[in-house]
């Protein structure tokens, strides 16, 4: 993957982070609300994230992911806010209205990946299936 972001980017990158999150049937603890990577990796470097399920397509009952496709590379200021599992986030201090037509509910399936810069405003969708939701974000920076 670091070989095709260094061509396609032409710039050297490497590995910046990995996790892979479960998303238990309607468990909405850990769910985040709309945000930006910048806010977390800085403004400095070139960030790439990619996103994809390792158990079960990403259907409208699975969850997956929610995005605002409308292109910004702004990086907006944010607040932040703590759950009560005390998971901190990054809001963006911007109003996105729950009926705007550029919110996408992304659908992948096994072998999908959704790749995406650290503007690209995002957040959880739902899992009210009856199955374990498990996905994978990998991250890149580089070198620069």
């Amino acid at each position: 993957i670091k070989k095709l972001l260094s061509k396609l980017f032409k710039s050297e990158f490497r590995s910046h982070t990995s996790a892979v999150r479960i998303d238990l049937s309607n468990n909405t603890n850990w769910n985040l609300k709309w945000h930006q990577e910048s806010n977390y990796v800085g403004h400095e470097k070139k960030h790439v994230f990619i996103w994809f399920p390792i158990l079960h397509s990403q259907s409208d009952t699975s969850g997956g992911l929610e995005i605002y496709k409308k292109f910004t590379n702004n990086i907006f200021p944010f607040r932040k806010e703590s759950n009560k599992d005390h998971q901190i986030q990054k809001v963006p201090l911007i109003n996105i209205s729950e009926k705007d037509k550029n919110i996408q509910h992304v659908k992948l399936n096994i072998g999908d990946i959704l790749l995406f810069d650290k503007f690209l405003l995002h957040r959880s969708a739902i899992n009210s299936s009856l199955k374990a939701k498990l996905t994978c974000v990998l991250s890149f920076e580089d070198n620069y």
